[in-house]
């Protein structure tokens, strides 16, 4: 469904935000929750074992990047599925792999 109208569009962002809020994300950060970090290792360190949202109830590993840290191109994924929450490393699942064929 494709959203038109600047009203159909403040309707999507605000479930949306809704649905961010139910799940315990905090949509304006506190001061104490901004953290500056220099590279992705000190931000792993800083992150530790997640517990900022309801998400963390419901996994076992906290899945952080891997790879080149200076890297010119950079997959996101959505979520961790099953696989990579199991192994705490992204694009290790049936996703993955076809991610890694097709860009192979």
């Amino acid at each position: 469904m494709a959203l038109e109208t600047v009203p159909e569009i403040a309707k999507a962002l605000k479930t949306r935000l809704e649905l961010y809020e139910e799940a315990g994300f905090e949509l304006e950060p506190s001061a104490e929750s901004k953290v500056v970090v220099q590279d992705l290792e000190s931000l792993r360190q800083e992150i530790g074992d997640c517990k900022r949202c309801k998400l963390c109830a419901s996994r076992q590993n906290l899945v952080f990047g891997v790879g080149n840290p200076n890297a010119d191109l950079v997959f996101v994924g959505e979520a961790p599925g099953r696989d990579e929450d199991e192994q705490g490393e992204p694009f290790v699942g049936r996703s993955g792999k076809l991610l890694t064929k097709m860009i192979e």
